[in-house]
């Protein structure tokens, strides 16, 4: 079933401000897609998450929802929740072969409790759909980017190899 994150962002028909997907690959935050919606600035996505959040979830292994981020004692006191007013909080994990290597986050800084049962599984079943076909999109890019770096050195060698032949 394909699934886009306009569908998603339909069936939960504005229950969030923000959805990103962000994906660790050795413990590096890279945001693939940051979508907002509203007046919420997405240019520097790694700002405007709770980290605090994230790792709980990454941690976890399975969907955290949180109706109100600034009353949760977990979270209430993490800077940035206190920064971005966070209140509604939702992380799904995005697994591939039973592992998780990003997530699903959605938060809302408006209201608490935003996320309904059904807007959660509408979330876990996009996050379901759309791990296995990220994760297999950044193996690509990968793949490409090793090709790329050997076609680099091996241009290089070319060059010094003519270098030398030539100067003899």
């Amino acid at each position: 079933v394909a699934v886009t994150d306009a569908e998603v962002a339909e069936a939960m028909r504005y229950a969030f401000s923000a959805l990103k997907l962000v994906v660790e690959p050795g413990g590096a935050l890279r945001f693939p897609a940051a979508r907002a919606f509203g007046s919420l600035d997405v240019q520097g996505p790694e700002a405007q998450l709770s980290r605090s959040i994230l790792e709980a979830a990454l941690e976890g292994g399975t969907s955290l929802s949180v109706d109100d981020a600034q009353r949760d004692r977990r979270f209430a006191d993490q800077p940035s929740v206190l920064g971005l007013q966070l209140h509604s909080v939702l992380v799904v994990p995005l697994l591939s072969g039973g592992r998780p290597f990003g997530v699903l986050y959605l938060d809302n800084a408006t209201r608490a409790q935003a996320f309904s049962p059904e807007a959660r599984h509408s979330a876990e079943e996009f996050a379901r759909a759309a791990g296995p076909l990220l994760e297999r999109s950044i193996q690509a890019e990968r793949a490409t980017t090793r090709r790329g770096e050997k076609l680099a050195r091996l241009r290089q060698e070319d060059r010094k190899s003519t270098r030398l032949n030539s100067s003899h």
